[in-house]
């Protein structure tokens, strides 16, 4: 874990009677301090945090779920998945660099393995093709390669993902 003691310390104060926009921009700040975790266990921490966010925002805009589980303070449980790393919604401008060309794309989501972006109109690359990915606040000519293409959806994989 970064720092010292527990890195989530302070997060969930001032969560109660919060607004679910300010519960979402939470579940955000913690999905992008997931993405820059260098520990794995830390970046599952910042995820099921962020998860809890979300959820917490459900409620303030729909009140609880009256069929749902009694609030005994867990995080919000995520679909099992196949991949290497988890997926995290992360849905900003991003910039894309191919064949040197610049390219403004957005996030659909994002793991420490690769990434989906929606891709403006009148791109289009061929799967294998190089390229960096720079988010701000998150990466910065971060090295990849397309892996596939759906309409205008790239997904792409990171050349450093361990």
């Amino acid at each position: 874990m970064s720092g010292a003691g527990f890195p989530l310390r302070g997060v969930l104060d001032g969560t109660e009677g919060a607004t679910a926009s300010s519960l979402r921009a939470r579940a955000l700040d913690c999905y992008r301090a997931a993405l820059k975790a260098a520990d794995p266990a830390e970046a599952e921490l910042w995820i099921g945090t962020g998860g809890w966010f979300e959820q917490a925002a459900r409620e303030a805009e729909d009140g609880p779920d009256p069929a749902g589980e009694p609030d005994d303070g867990s995080v919000v449980a995520f679909p099992l998945e196949r991949r290497r790393s988890r997926r995290v919604p992360l849905r900003d401008g991003a910039l894309l660099v191919v064949r040197g060309r610049v390219l403004v794309v957005r996030t659909q989501d994002v793991s420490r393995g690769g990434a989906r972006l929606l891709l403006p109109e009148e791109a289009s690359l061929a799967e294998g093709e190089a390229l960096s990915l720079s988010i701000p606040g998150v990466c910065h000519a971060r090295p990849g390669r397309v892996v596939g293409m759906d309409g205008r959806h790239l997904r792409l994989e990171f050349s450093d993902a361990g």
